[in-house]
């Protein structure tokens, strides 16, 4: 009865030069999920590619952010994954490298395991993959991918959270969003957002992986949310310290959490008070806290550069966008500076390395463009570009629905 995403509906790429990368996002309409391509110049600059389609669905969402979720698309290598959300399945395609913009399904749709797909994280190491479901029967499912076949469900790897949900999520509050692994790949993490005070905290879910067998831990431990902080949102890790993640909060800006010594906590008895399944629930220990941004809205999605080695958080409230800098030492973090995006309310973003500079794409549907930064310099970011895809859309018998409209994925050569 669903759709898959087999239709291709080509548009012919701008003349904008050799593209030197591509960026991705999913229309996720009512009737049709179509993913988007647009191709990176060598400047940064997008011109727009070609939409692949299938079937979608959005969640009970108030106006934009239809998942709640970060990475429900995602690049491994030459490999772009997509969650299909109204099909309960994610969908496997890989790129041609001479044209990044050009997609071939391998295989086709897989069940995710679960309801409502939103958020894909894959292991660097393995490349083992898993699903984050956020629908009312939630969790994680694993997955492996292969050039030929595609993607084949790793045997007795679904594990439940059993967070209370429906079928779209209700949120934003107690819905869950994002598949993460830590910097090291030993850990699978998934956030779970709670109640902004006096509600109940939010955690991240732990569980160990198997590098081996590619399956995780039974059961998982909750971290729950430091002091302040209500609503874990989207994943991003410190260089060179594994046992630390960095995680946006739109209750209060951003928090730093302690992996290592909230792991060996030895108070088990902590509680989010937000019901899940998990084994234990212990609290963010160690360096773990949360940070306020002052006056923000909410800040959600996050993104990181190598080049700079800062963090990039949007607030689609405020149409921010703030850098973050934290000490690698200390783990102090510093808000570095904030850069307004107008009209557009950011959303998903990622960053592209291109010929050694780093570019920052963030996902403003509600003026049906992506707001493209030069990320230079430690402070030094400078928007460089507002690329509509209203038109490209419209060709292809779109419409740029803003409500729907998620994700934000790129690819750049090795």
């Amino acid at each position: 009865m669903f759709k898959s995403l087999l239709a291709f509906i080509s548009i012919a790429v701008s003349a904008n030069g050799a593209s030197s990368g591509a960026a991705y996002f999913m229309t996720n309409g009512d009737d049709a999920n179509h993913v988007v391509t647009t191709s990176i110049a060598a400047d940064g600059k997008l011109t727009f590619g070609q939409a692949i389609g299938g079937k979608g669905f959005n969640a009970n969402a108030p106006g934009f952010d239809s998942f709640f979720s970060q990475d429900p698309i995602v690049v491994s290598g030459n490999t772009v994954l997509a969650v299909n959300a109204a099909s309960n399945t994610i969908s496997a395609f890989t790129v041609k490298p001479e044209d990044p913009t050009q997609l071939k399904q391998v295989g086709k749709p897989v069940s995710s395991q679960g309801d409502f797909p939103i958020s894909i994280g894959v292991n660097q190491n393995t490349n083992d993959i898993y699903v984050l479901n956020g629908g009312a029967k939630n969790g994680v499912a694993g997955f492996k991918f292969d050039g030929n076949t595609g993607l084949m469900p790793i045997p007795n790897a679904v594990r439940q959270i059993g967070v209370k949900q429906t079928t779209p999520p209700k949120g934003p509050p107690t819905t869950l969003t994002q598949a993460y692994f830590s910097l090291d790949d030993k850990y699978l993490l998934a956030s779970v957002k709670g109640s902004p005070p006096p509600g109940a905290p939010g955690f991240v879910a732990v569980w160990e992986y198997n590098a081996s067998t590619g399956v995780i831990s039974d059961n998982f431990t909750a971290i729950v949310a430091p002091s302040g902080g209500a609503l874990p949102f989207g994943f991003s890790t410190l260089p060179h310290n594994p046992s630390v993640v960095f995680l946006s909060d739109p209750a209060i800006g951003y928090e730093v959490i302690d992996l290592k010594a909230s792991l060996a906590s030895s108070n088990k008895n902590s509680t989010s008070g937000l019901m899940s399944s998990a084994a234990r629930t212990v609290p963010a220990a160690g360096a773990s806290k949360s940070y306020a941004i002052p006056d923000q809205k909410a800040n959600c999605w996050t993104a990181f550069s190598g080049v700079t080695g800062n963090f990039y958080l949007m607030d689609p409230g405020k149409n921010v966008v703030s850098e973050v800098t934290v000490n690698s030492a200390t783990l102090q973090p510093t808000l570095v500076k904030q850069y307004s995006v107008g009209a557009g309310n950011v959303l998903d973003a990622q960053v592209a390395h291109i010929d050694g500079k780093d570019f920052l794409y963030v996902l403003s549907p509600n003026v049906s463009s992506i707001e493209v930064f030069a990320l230079r310099a430690f402070g030094n970011a400078a928007h460089i570009q507002s690329f509509s895809y209203a038109d490209g859309l419209s060709a292809a018998g779109l419409e740029p629905n803003s409500t729907n409209i998620v994700g934000m994925a790129t690819w750049a050569p090795a």
